[in-house]
């Protein structure tokens, strides 16, 4: 479930943003979920970029349990487990409102 679309990620950015055409639907986030792939948080932080633009939500696991993701413009996103563990992921094959 999206509960937040087209936001900015840093509100301390200095530059007026427009964040309003990132719009993810539930089709995308099901994919990025599907096709990202864990990635080391400090790695991530060296070699990705990380987006001004983001969406956020839940996601309910097989099992019942409901767990949050965060995905941002340029395919690098959270998720949130159950159990209080995050894992960082990015989506090399990811498209569609994802800039490369």
């Amino acid at each position: 479930m999206i509960e937040h679309n087209g936001i900015k990620a840093y509100e301390e950015a200095p530059y007026k943003l427009d964040c309003s055409k990132f719009q993810l639907t539930q089709e995308q986030v099901r994919q990025f979920l599907r096709k990202a792939r864990q990635t080391d948080p400090q790695a991530a932080d060296a070699t990705l970029n990380r987006s001004p633009c983001r969406a956020s939500g839940r996601v309910l696991f097989v099992d019942g349990r409901v767990g949050t993701w965060e995905i941002e413009q340029l395919r690098v996103g959270t998720l949130s487990l159950p159990d209080g563990s995050e894992m960082m992921l990015f989506c090399r094959h990811c498209r569609g409102p994802f800039i490369d």
